[in-house]
């Protein structure tokens, strides 16, 4: 009897050999070219994102954050203004009525 010591099955040690392989062969290869790209490409966009947010006075999550309360901000006046509006049409409403059961009144005792 043959006892593996892995606890995969056949077709996941297959898979896991393949993938190992694939590494060897072309991880090494690769490794440079990636390093070099990522070197060459990544560290200038962050220079150049960290200056641009410099000269703008603020960064990305502060510009994030302000916009956003801005936006609160915005909400709330209108929010505010809706309930003013909604106060007003109340206090007309309840004038009008009142108006029209004044009038019944008089109109009761003019008979």
């Amino acid at each position: 009897m043959i006892c593996n010591p892995s606890p995969l099955f056949p077709p996941q040690q297959s898979a896991h050999r393949a993938g190992l392989r694939s590494f060897i062969r072309y991880g090494w290869r690769w490794s440079w070219r990636v390093a070099a790209f990522v070197t060459i490409f990544k560290i200038p966009a962050g220079g150049l994102l960290m200056l641009m947010q410099k000269l703008a006075g603020e960064t990305l999550q502060e510009k994030r954050n302000r916009e956003r309360r801005e936006l609160y901000e915005r909400k709330l006046a209108e929010w505010q203004s809706r309930l003013s509006v909604m106060e007003v049409l109340g206090q007309m409403e309840n004038d009008a009525q009142e108006g029209l059961e004044t009038e019944g009144a008089r109109e009761s005792r003019s008979y």
